[in-house]
């Protein structure tokens, strides 16, 4: 489950076999109270450095161990809501790619001109540096 999860979100519990260093690690209630396959809603989550305690709606006072639950989805629609934020995310993923490849490349020919400008090869003069700088800008 998302351990930044927000008030309200409605959490599957998966456990049917806890064990006793999930329960015992950060105190955790026992799940026993719990049913397998029912949706419960959270009230809030206590996150610290190695585990993170969930608080139900319908246990308020008593905290559970965040691996014993999976997100609920109410229908397929938020899966498929989810999986076209992942494909628009990796195609902008790949546009910024191909910028920094364009960028890597109009940098590596300004230090060829540059290196052209200062060691003048071939009648190259220092101004052929800022004209490429220039235009490339």
């Amino acid at each position: 489950m998302d351990i930044y999860a927000k008030p309200g979100t409605k959490v599957k519990f998966i456990e049917d076999n806890p064990t006793k260093a999930q329960i015992q690690w950060g105190s955790h209630s026992d799940p026993s109270v719990l049913e397998v396959g029912r949706i419960y809603t959270i009230e809030r989550t206590d996150i610290r450095s190695s585990h993170t305690k969930v608080y139900l709606q319908e246990f308020p006072d008593i905290h559970f161990n965040s691996v014993w639950f999976s997100v609920w989805f109410k229908d397929i629609g938020k899966q498929d809501i989810y999986k076209e934020k992942v494909k628009n995310l990796q195609a902008e993923n790949a546009r910024l790619v191909e910028c920094i490849n364009l960028q890597q490349d109009k940098i590596a020919r300004l230090c060829t001109a540059l290196n052209d400008a200062i060691n003048r090869p071939m009648g190259v003069v220092p101004d052929s540096a800022v004209e490429f700088y220039e235009a490339n800008k």
